[in-house]
């Protein structure tokens, strides 16, 4: 099964109302310095009817300014119309919405990063004045 084929089985998982990153995605789908290529996988959606891709943001809950649907407004409106709640500096607020994957998907995630599967995540410190 091709990379881009393992992003799309993943973020078919994610639920309405919830939110994953690109990294989190990277690192489940067995590579967590691959984040970028979940990015150009996403991109493509080839059925984005069943493959939620509004639902990926970058590590800090931003929405892509690139995104495959018409903009980061066009992300966030379906974000919010699914109840995900935004923080004041415009990014999801990733304490409520972070995605818990199943522990048959973290059995594939190599590196078994905690913020990427278990319940010790943080949510990383954006310093002031850095861009998404």
């Amino acid at each position: 099964m091709s990379f881009f084929t393992v992003v799309y089985e993943i973020v078919k998982q994610i639920p309405s109302g919830r939110v994953a990153t690109y990294g989190q995605i990277a690192c489940l789908a067995g590579n967590p310095r691959m984040a970028r290529q979940v990015g150009w996988a996403l991109h493509g959606n080839p059925d984005e009817s069943n493959i939620p891709c509004h639902r990926v943001v970058n590590r800090f809950g931003g929405c892509s300014s690139a995104f495959a649907f018409g903009g980061e407004d066009v992300q966030r409106g379906l974000l919010e119309g699914e109840g995900v709640g935004f923080c004041a500096d415009g990014n999801v607020d990733l304490e409520k919405h972070l995605w818990e994957p199943p522990l048959s998907l973290c059995d594939r995630c190599s590196a078994h990063l905690p913020q990427a599967c278990g319940p010790a995540r943080r949510t990383p410190t954006r310093p002031k004045g850095a861009a998404n």
